[in-house]
């Protein structure tokens, strides 16, 4: 339902194989964009575990993962994703958390949330390496 808007690929990139945007007016084509099995595409996959509060509000990332943290969460990425990849990450979990800009989480309660269940942005380019994830890290 895009109610006339533009839609968002298009603006960022000019116009996109699933929206005609001329005249500004995002129309459905009916076409699907196709699946790339042989690109790496990655996964960001929310993770979320109900560990024990005893644990330390966080952990870093396990051992293979590269990580940093954005308001205390954890964004961790797998081998294989480029260092820009988890720049990216991060950037998308600080839009998400701090919407307005102004460097600080726009919902606080929210991030406390998150930390005390360990939540953690994780981006891998398999399922298996997501499985890994989980398993080295102790977090489902």
């Amino acid at each position: 339902a895009q109610s006339g808007k533009a839609h968002i690929a298009c603006k960022r990139y000019g116009c996109c194989k699933r929206y005609d945007c001329r005249e500004g007016r995002a129309r459905p084509t009916g076409r699907r964009i196709p699946h790339r099995r042989q690109s790496l595409l990655a996964v960001m996959v929310l993770m979320l575990s109900g560990l024990s509060l005893s644990v330390p509000a966080h952990a870093a990332c396990p051992s293979g993962f590269n990580g940093t943290a954005v308001f205390g969460i954890d964004i961790c990425a797998g081998k294989g994703i480029a260092a820009g990849g988890l720049a990216h990450a991060a950037a998308v979990m600080t839009g998400i958390l701090d919407f307005d800009g102004d460097g600080a989480p726009d919902n606080a309660a929210v991030v406390r949330g998150l930390a005390a269940q360990q939540a953690a942005f994780v981006v891998v380019s398999s399922e298996r390496q997501a499985r890994r994830f989980a398993r080295r890290s102790g977090r489902e």
